[in-house]
């Protein structure tokens, strides 16, 4: 009595499939074809290697059954056309290998050569029909994974162009706003009541830290994408922290946070600025967002004794992260169990740390001790120009 097990097999995989059976004597082509149509294959067949080399590109058959000794062409130069064709997919077509050829030799030939099964004449039917029901099930398997991560791909892809769309957008009407808050100042500075004045300033503090997000956002969604390359530009260092530490005064202010910061001699870097920014603003916000209010904020940025590169720390002296969350604190949306509920947050910051360092070629190292804060160090390597 038949295994139900290799039935249900033969039957899954013979649904949809297609078989070329590529084998030169007429007895054997018509004990294949008579089995296999039995089981509900569909069945072409091809009697020399070159014959079968273009029936197999034509139809794209779901496996291959082909013997060695074949006219035109042998067996393993049909596997080696095959296995070393551009497209990816036919390359990978299942193949088992009929033959008379028992040796051991040949069989592993024909293994090195790309087939999936070897099996000697004389066979059993059986044993052919479980083989290639076998392949055929898994590359279906295969090709229906293959084509849900293509779609989840083209869904994130999607994503990210709705995102840059809308961040590109929000980027140009603050700017219009900022513009224009601009020119207001400019043209009422003398005649403008000191409240006034403060409210404009105001705004235009908002617009620009509405900017710094959008542009961050944009940058978030290049670096996710598959393929990503982030410009790098030389940039005055010292003013881009200033921009980074102004956006956080008033609200480590509002903590009686005090916020110190050291900077080298070194004036002009050589990074993709806006990746750079990012990285420096998610360690300090965190910092402030985490920290003891009363307390203060060490931010430093050194380069090493080798002068090759550039290290960035953010300290501070709040609650420390279990030793079991440290790893955790870079994956996307991760929040410390401590503090969910009790702090608003997306959980993003630590992992765009984490990527962007990476994408400049750099790495992100984390200190801390439950209790005694922590310390945040990125190591980013400097061009020599910069130095």
């Amino acid at each position: 009595m038949p295994d139900v097990k290799e039935k249900d097999t033969v039957e899954k995989a013979s649904q949809v499939a297609r078989v070329l059976i590529v084998e030169d004597e007429e007895d054997l082509v018509a004990l294949l074809e008579f089995r296999l149509k039995k089981a509900n294959y569909h069945t072409e067949t091809a009697t020399s290697g070159r014959q079968a080399c273009r029936m197999a590109e034509s139809l794209q058959p779901d496996c291959i059954l082909l013997d060695i000794m074949l006219p035109e062409m042998d067996g393993w130069q049909v596997c080696h056309f095959i296995r070393n064709h551009h497209d990816s997919l036919f390359a990978s077509t299942p193949i088992i290998m009929l033959t008379a050829l028992g040796d051991q030799n040949a069989k592993l030939k024909g293994l090195e050569a790309g087939a999936n099964i070897y099996i000697a004449k004389p066979y059993s039917i059986k044993e052919v029909l479980i083989s290639c029901a076998r392949l055929i099930d898994d590359r279906h398997k295969h090709m229906q994974l293959q084509a849900e991560i293509s779609k989840l791909q083209s869904e994130k892809r999607t994503s990210f162009d709705l995102q840059g769309l809308l961040c590109h957008e929000l980027k140009n009407h603050l700017s219009f706003i900022q513009g224009f808050c601009s020119r207001i100042q400019l043209s009422t500075a003398d005649i403008m009541p000191d409240k006034e004045k403060k409210y404009l300033v105001l705004i235009n503090v908002s617009a620009s830290y509405l900017l710094n997000i959008s542009e961050e956002v944009l940058l978030m969604c290049q670096v996710e994408s598959e393929d990503f390359d982030l410009e790098s530009t030389p940039f005055n260092l010292k003013s881009s922290l200033d921009e980074v530490l102004k956006l956080y005064e008033q609200v480590a202010a509002a903590k009686e946070i005090t916020i110190h910061s050291h900077y080298p001699a070194l004036e002009t870097v050589y990074f993709n600025r806006s990746a750079f920014k990012l990285i420096f603003s998610s360690l300090l916000e965190n910092a402030v967002k985490y920290t003891y209010p009363k307390t203060e904020i060490k931010c430093s940025i050194d380069v090493s004794s080798s002068g090759r590169e550039l290290i960035l720390r953010v300290e501070d002296p709040g609650a420390g992260i279990p030793k079991q969350e440290q790893r955790k604190v870079f994956e996307k949306y991760y929040r410390g169990k401590r503090h969910r509920g009790l702090t608003k947050g997306t959980g993003i910051g630590l992992y765009a740390v984490k990527v962007l360092s990476k994408s400049l070629k750099g790495m992100v190292e984390l200190q801390s001790e439950e209790g005694r804060g922590c310390r945040f160090t990125v190591y980013l390597p400097l061009r020599e120009k910069c130095i």
